[in-house]
């Protein structure tokens, strides 16, 4: 959730991009530099597009009871909460079930009993570790046993119990399983002396064999993409190529290589980097973005929304997306349309419309974006 503080610092530097708020539209002052570098705080580094004072005036067709969200939608980044934090009592939540106790313990399981509450008849377990857990629901026998557990580990079972839709405080007691904890077992050796070299459009990895060794997997990564494992050449049992369209020129790649054993198990990684030979390739080019991105019809479950594009450029399919936090629903609309309705709000909350197109050659359209609260009534 973002504090009061950020929100009024994120509307501080909208405020200074360019960002002009009437009682129906959201349009962008020409003023790029501001505005990337407001937006990259804004996103988490995605720059937006933007539109002209004179594409932003309001439209006859715009309705003029949206109220605005400066968050749009809420932060897209992903956070992982401490998982003990829900399970602190909070004032003013329905009474945690009571005298939560272990009746029976062993290797890999254990068993639990707890107090029911009159008129409570279903009930809500689960034990974890960390951030791993395992859930039963369960009924008003007040008993609930997990097993396949590990021996010589340590847990924390949970019981709650849900009136309407809130749910209560979770009565919570730690479990350490018995028996002897199992043998990790012996990692083979990295490879060492890992040599790099490349070409514009190819990079070749060598390495020294490591004793015991049924295969190696070889991995190259660049910037913020994902590991690229597989689609190299095995030039013999410790040397490989990537020459597979996967490497581009000027780009730094970082390879790895790991030992695999026959049963499976992996060394740690070993790491160098390189950067290909040339001139980077340009960026694809893009059309311009949707202008006068606008609301026309909105309710507490459903907002219809409404853009302009020129009828003679070749667009096939608009992506038409809608954000709420790190949740993404995208719908496939014709190019030839320039409104969509959309149904599945909640009332209350922060949304994020996010509208690109794109031709039959995949040449796509800048993105054009309008955050918006749900009315509630």
């Amino acid at each position: 959730m973002i504090n009061s503080v950020s929100r009024r610092w994120r509307m501080t530097a909208l405020v200074a991009a360019g960002l002009m708020v009437s009682t129906s539209v959201v349009s962008w002052a020409n003023n790029e530099t501001n505005f990337e570098r407001a937006i990259a705080t804004f996103t988490g580094g995605e720059s937006r597009s933007t539109a002209s004072a004179a594409e932003s005036q309001q439209s006859s067709d715009s309705v003029t009871n949206v109220v605005l969200d400066p968050n749009a939608g809420g932060s897209n980044e992903v956070v992982y909460p401490d998982p003990s934090e829900p399970e602190q009592p909070v004032s003013g939540k329905p009474d945690a079930p009571a005298n939560l106790r272990i009746t029976s313990i062993g290797d890999t399981s254990v068993t639990a009993r707890f107090d029911t509450i009159a008129g409570i008849d279903t009930y809500s377990a689960y034990i974890r570790y960390g951030d791993s857990y395992t859930q039963k629901g369960l009924g008003s026998d007040a008993t609930v046993t997990f097993t396949e557990l590990t021996p010589d580990w340590d847990y924390v079972l949970c019981v709650s119990y849900r009136v309407g839709d809130v749910e209560s405080n979770r009565a919570c007691v730690d479990v350490h399983t018995t028996g002897s904890r199992p043998v990790e077992p012996e990692h083979p050796a990295a490879p060492a002396n890992l040599q790099l070299s490349a070409t514009q459009t190819t990079v070749t990895a060598s390495w020294d064999p490591v004793e015991g060794a049924a295969w190696y997997s070889v991995c190259h990564v660049s910037g913020d993409m994902s590991w690229h494992c597989g689609g190299y050449t095995q030039l013999s049992a410790t040397s490989a190529i990537f020459a597979d369209g996967s490497i581009n020129p000027a780009t730094r790649y970082g390879i790895t290589v790991e030992t695999v054993r026959a049963d499976g198990s992996r060394s740690d990684r070993t790491v160098r980097f390189i950067t290909t030979p040339g001139t980077p390739p340009p960026p694809p080019s893009k059309y311009a973005a949707p202008t006068n991105l606008r609301i026309t019809e909105i309710s507490t479950t459903s907002v219809t929304v409404a853009w302009d594009y020129p009828a003679s450029t070749p667009i096939s399919v608009w992506a038409f997306t809608v954000r709420r936090e790190t949740s993404y629903s995208s719908t496939g609309v014709s190019g030839s349309a320039r409104s969509f309705t959309y149904n599945g709000l909640t009332p209350g909350l922060g949304y994020e419309i996010i509208l690109d197109g794109r031709d039959v050659n995949n040449k796509y359209t800048e993105a054009a974006r309008l955050g918006f609260y749900a009315p509630t009534q």
